[in-house]
């Protein structure tokens, strides 16, 4: 038998055996304590993220109930804004509905859990004028799940449409870019094709390579560019025959053009809504001649004089505004007028005029603080921050239906119609849009309608019932002249066209280049007499205009002087006249301080001469014929060398006085400051226009619209987009009754 152990060693043993348990003992309650721990912070953690989520989503529907109410309350972005900062503020005269979101917590039900939202802040905007760079406001959102209480502020985009960044924006771009130069980007809806290319030209008509039509900026396209006469590689690139300095972006989606939003897989164009425009009229328009004609009434005569001083926010009818160098239209904020607005002269102020209907622009517009022409500096935003901070004179003109520069008219004041030479923008304006053909209106607004294929759609793309529809055959009157749709379907116009003309008014030009579409052989003495009658023609030259073949043949009076050229094309289906003397001729637009938006048309057409808008124009489609000051292609001969040949080889600057005084006028001086003396004026201010660069027509974009000036507060913004979000962090900021 062995021997036992002793009594030390038991002692050892049976203490290692205790140790080791409690070794195990320790560890096991702290394994089980982990557990337990990480199984209350996981339960923790799930109620935090259930309350977070829940705050989350009572947020995302608290903006998009801001987005309703934004859109019910036919605010801009800017006046809706402001009245939020003003609720915030306290402020007593904000709307009443913005006015409880500020103030009561708005509750909320989400998959029967409890919260509140209200609006916490906003931009601050005094003025509608000068809003901020970025304009937002905050909503804060608090959720209540039983276990836990979240806050979620989330901070909601108001920022204007950045389509106003562009210098021009249209759906149809056809010819629209022929004899234009561009300062400022463009945007295009559909496809671009700026020369002739539906018309089944190669291109050369957009005037590219005569040094004429030059975009310098950059180029959205929605679509693609013409392939004709086109190289988007070359420096500047050309499209269908027109040069762009800028990048080319074909096939574009992103902000700079309008989004989609009817799944058509085309941009839509940001309609002027009626009623967003009535609300949004906060302003006053008063000084120069305001002339005032009611729905129904129709003007007899050329208004001497105004019958208002003043027009405060809306007025429900026509207007004739004429401003003077002593006495100008003066604007402070934004007006609507429901029917027609026929403006010219001088402009005072920063403010926004919209027509329920068309604006007719029946002469030049000039500020009278007129800013920089930024369109032109090396630092253009700059430019444009400090006309806004030393207020400039700032106009936007805006329609619900056309604006038209110059004159519609055809018909003279015993009814006959107007010659050849006098209906060249008529007739330009039936081809370029179609206006011969039939088009359909709405006999409740006028309204030009769209038919969807079973229904008839406004541009708001509202259905109207077909009682309300009218279909003439002709549809010149019912989109160009001034007047309405009556609910019988009839038409009436409010002035004629000879009363019009009288508004235009007359002046003098030595040369007038312009062309008519007729077939020779139908031609007989007494109509050519009555076509050329202002001209005194001889027998020669009348005989030359009816039988003459293709080519070109001078025109002589009937005392046998030289007095112009005249061409027939091949077919004899094209008559062109170049007149070389003076004659006095209804006005003409040429120089316009303004950016100009239209639902429908943007249209003009001017004679030779260089033309300037400084601003920019937006519609469906633009067509201004502009063609400048050029030498005929057709003619031969050497008289007209002065003008340059097609490549301006000459170097000829067509904005200069010398160029105008000595070529364009008879013995008439110009003061050092490019000034006319008094009587002149006529004869002259409509053929200087310094601010263009080229010999036929100039846009400088306004870009101002770009750095916080006075945009156009009738447009409802693409908004309602998240900029940031954020979980409070103190008790204060929970939303609760």
């Amino acid at each position: 038998m062995q021997p036992g152990k002793p009594k030390t060693q038991q002692g050892i043993a049976l203490i290692s055996v205790l140790f080791i348990a409690a070794v195990v003992l320790i560890l096991a309650s702290t394994f089980i304590y982990m557990i337990y721990r990480e199984h209350q912070a996981t339960n923790t953690s799930r109620m935090v993220s259930d309350s977070l989520q829940v705050a989350d989503a009572l947020s995302e529907r608290a903006r998009l109930q801001i987005v309703d109410l934004h859109k019910t309350s036919s605010l801009t972005s800017v006046n809706f804004v402001k009245n939020v900062y003003k609720a915030l503020q306290g402020n007593s005269s904000a709307i009443s509905l913005i006015n409880s979101y500020v103030n009561t917590a708005q509750p909320i039900t989400i998959n029967g859990k409890q919260g509140w939202w209200k609006i916490v802040g906003a931009s601050a905007i005094t003025n509608v004028h000068t809003p901020p760079e970025v304009m937002y406001i905050d909503i804060a959102a608090t959720a209540e799940t039983g276990t836990g209480v979240q806050t979620v502020i989330r901070r909601i985009n108001m920022g204007e449409s950045p389509i106003f960044d562009l210098a021009m924006l249209s759906k149809k771009t056809d010819c629209i870019y022929c004899h234009l130069q561009v300062n400022g980007d463009v945007g295009s809806l559909g496809d671009l094709r700026p020369g002739w290319g539906e018309e089944g030209g190669s291109g050369v008509g957009s005037g590219g390579e005569l040094g004429g039509s030059l975009v310098n900026g950059d180029v959205f396209i929605a679509k693609e560019a013409s392939k004709d006469d086109t190289d988007l590689s070359n420096d500047p690139a050309q499209i269908n025959g027109a040069q762009f300095n800028g990048s080319v972006s074909e096939n574009y989606a992103g902000n700079r053009l309008p989004k989609d939003n009817d799944g058509d897989n085309n941009p839509d164009f940001p309609v002027i809504n009626r009623e967003v425009a009535k609300t949004n009229a906060e302003g006053s328009l008063s000084g120069g001649k305001i002339y005032t004609v009611a729905f129904g009434a129709t003007l007899a005569s050329v208004p001497a004089s105004g019958n208002q001083t003043v027009i405060n926010k809306t007025f429900d009818g026509n207007v004739i505004l004429e401003g003077t160098l002593d006495n100008p239209i003066v604007l402070d904020g934004d007006v609507y007028f429901e029917g027609d607005v026929i403006i010219k002269g001088y402009v005072k102020g920063r403010g926004g005029i919209y027509s329920g209907r068309n604006t007719y622009v029946a002469g030049n517009i000039n500020y009278i603080d007129p800013p920089e022409n930024c369109a032109t500096k090396s630092n253009p935003d700059q430019c444009a921050e400090n006309a806004i901070i030393n207020k400039k004179d700032e106009l936007r003109l805006a329609a619900r239906g056309n604006v038209i520069l110059g004159d519609y008219t055809e018909v003279n004041a015993d009814g006959t119609q107007e010659t050849w030479q006098e209906r060249q923008a008529s007739e330009y304006f039936r081809s370029q849009f179609g206006l011969s053909d039939m088009r359909c209106y709405d006999t409740q607004t006028s309204d030009e309608l769209e038919f969807s294929g079973s229904d008839y759609k406004n541009i708001d793309d509202k259905v109207i019932p077909y009682s309300n529809v009218e279909c003439p055959s002709e549809s010149y009157t019912y989109s160009m002249r001034p007047g309405k749709v009556n609910s019988d379907g009839s038409f009436s116009n409010w002035l004629s066209d000879d009363i019009y003309q009288g508004i235009l008014g007359e002046e003098q030009r030595k040369y007038d280049l312009w062309r008519y579409g007729v077939d020779q052989a139908t031609l007989t003495l007494p109509e050519v007499q009555k076509q050329f009658a202002k001209y005194n023609l001889s027998d020669t030259s009348l005989n030359d205009i009816m039988t003459h073949g293709p080519g070109d043949f001078n025109l002589t009076d009937a005392t046998g002087n030289i007095i112009g050229t005249a061409h027939w094309s091949d077919g004899l289906g094209t008559i062109r006249v170049m007149i070389d003397k003076a004659f006095s001729y209804e006005k003409q637009v040429t120089h316009l301080d303004a950016f100009i938006y239209a639902n429908q048309r943007i249209a003009g057409k001017t004679f030779n001469a260089p033309v300037v808008i400084n601003g920019g124009m937006i519609a469906q489609e633009i067509g201004i014929l502009a063609p400048g000051i050029e030498r005929p292609w057709w003619a031969s001969n050497s008289r007209y060398d002065f003008l340059g040949d097609f490549d301006f080889s000459t170097n000829l600057d067509c904005g200069k006085e010398s160029f105008i005084e000595n070529n364009f006028t008879d013995g008439i001086d110009l003061n050092l400051d490019g000034s006319v003396n008094s009587g002149d004026e006529g004869k002259l201010s409509s053929l200087f226009q310094p601010e263009s660069e080229d010999c036929a027509m100039t846009i400088n974009y306004d870009y101002r619209l770009r750095n916080g000036g006075l945009g156009f507060n009738l447009v409802s913004s693409d908004i309602g987009q998240t900029v940031s979000w954020q979980i409070a962090d103190q008790v204060s900021q929970q939303v609760k009754p």
